[in-house]
């Protein structure tokens, strides 16, 4: 099992799908709204791009800040130093179910 669905986050990562398919309708609708003349494209397309990054921007301070171990409430998308992890790295070990970094346990 995911330690998100374990920690009932696995709303984060549909977060980051839903900025990637805000970025793509967007710039579809904007090109079909240039067409008809109903909105000029870099309007449309600044709008796309400000949806998606804004979208993009809560599910990262999500994932850095909202997801914690249930035993030290430590954050488990940081390293001992404080620094946030790579986004891979983070997925990854999340996948694999690894232990907290601060405290050793598992979640269950």
């Amino acid at each position: 099992m995911n330690t998100l669905q374990l920690l009932h986050k696995q709303w984060i990562p549909k977060l980051e799908l839903a900025s990637r398919l805000f970025l793509i309708v967007g710039l579809l609708l904007s090109f079909i709204l240039a067409y008809t003349g109903v909105l000029e494209l870099p309007i449309g397309a600044l709008c796309s791009f400000g949806m998606a990054f804004l979208v993009d921007t809560v599910a990262r301070i999500s994932l850095f800040h909202f997801v914690k171990c249930p035993h030290c409430h430590k954050n488990l998308a940081k390293f001992k130093n404080g620094k946030n992890m790579p986004i891979k790295q983070v997925y990854s070990s999340f996948e694999k179910c690894l232990p907290c970094r601060h405290c050793g346990r598992a979640p269950s």
